[in-house]
């Protein structure tokens, strides 16, 4: 059986603790990736950004909806641009890499108070 990540870049535009979802992302089923973010699906080859974390407490209402209607899920997490950069280079340094992850960062380094927000199905 597969697993799959549901993610979202949300994002704090007036720093007043209140996040709004900027986008719900499709990424493609990519377990270095996954082992990355969290240590899901980790075959042992990269050490994880984080173990998972857990929802934030402040979860956007759009996130919160999508989570409240998911079917299953697991190692909730969400990371900062700083993470998420140190998550990138990490990957980067494997065969393979993650075009996914690089426009993730991209978007988040405009977005001033942004995280990702995700979870995994299997």
């Amino acid at each position: 059986m597969g697993c799959d990540i549901h993610a979202y870049i949300e994002y704090d535009d007036y720093g007043d603790g209140k996040y709004d979802m900027w986008a719900k992302l499709h990424l493609n089923r990519h377990y270095l990736l996954f082992s990355v973010l969290a240590d899901v699906r980790n075959n042992g080859e990269i050490e994880p950004v984080s173990a998972p974390k857990g929802l934030p407490g402040n979860l956007s209402l759009g996130v919160a909806d999508e989570y409240e209607n998911r079917a299953d899920g697991h190692s909730e997490s969400f990371l900062r641009l700083a993470e998420v950069g140190e998550a990138l280079d990490r990957i980067k340094k494997t065969k393979y890499g993650s075009v996914d992850l690089e426009i993730i960062y991209e978007i988040m380094k405009r977005l001033e108070n942004s995280r990702l927000v995700f979870w995994f199905d299997s």
